[in-house]
């Protein structure tokens, strides 16, 4: 008997009512395996939410009933598994999150923050805009710049340098500009 020869056996018994044939979905027997449909328990302890009265199974046919059955309890119980994982993993990830808020919400934002997250946050601080700048903050509380390159001496030059400040610079081929940025009050400058 050739397989495509079952096959039309098979569905010319399920068009007959044969009890056994209805219960068959799909032959796959190159692979030796064949899809049964089963009607659920009617005390099914399942909470998947599912509503449909039937379940589609894959059998071997080169196993035995007991194989089958072993086959699929064990799959089933790994499944079940790793659903109480997914939902402890769930249930987690409010608590933090719910955590965060809470912490947020009080206005104390690291303290619901891991350490991970604290190194995050120290790295995105924004930089200032004098920070690409050679810089440093005089005795006397004044910001001083001074250019890595020639193009950042025009750049503090042309852009940065106002009215009050104090502009320094030597007659040296590749000297940097130094300017020294004084307070907008009138405030004269240090001796």
């Amino acid at each position: 008997l050739r397989w495509d020869d079952l096959a039309i056996a098979v569905k010319q018994q399920q068009r007959a009512g044969h009890p056994l044939a209805t219960h068959i979905r799909q032959l796959s027997l190159d692979s030796n395996r064949i899809s049964i449909v089963l009607e659920k328990p009617a005390g099914d302890d399942d909470d998947d939410g599912d509503d449909a009265t039937t379940v589609e199974v894959w059998l071997d046919l080169s196993r035995t009933a007991q194989a089958n059955v072993a086959l699929l309890h064990d799959q089933r119980k790994g499944m079940q598994e790793k659903v109480k994982k997914t939902e402890g993993q769930m249930a987690k990830a409010v608590k933090m999150a719910e955590k965060k808020l809470k912490g947020k919400a009080a206005g104390n934002e690291t303290a619901a923050l891991g350490g991970a997250e604290k190194q995050l946050l120290a790295k995105r601080r924004k930089k200032f805009w004098f920070q690409k700048f050679f810089w440093f903050i005089s005795s006397d509380r004044l910001l001083v710049l001074a250019g890595r390159d020639a193009q950042q001496n025009e750049l503090l030059w042309r852009r940065y340098l106002s009215p009050t400040d104090i502009y320094v610079h030597a007659d040296l081929a590749g000297a940097a500009t130094v300017v020294i940025k004084m307070p907008k009050g009138g405030i004269e400058p240090p001796q």
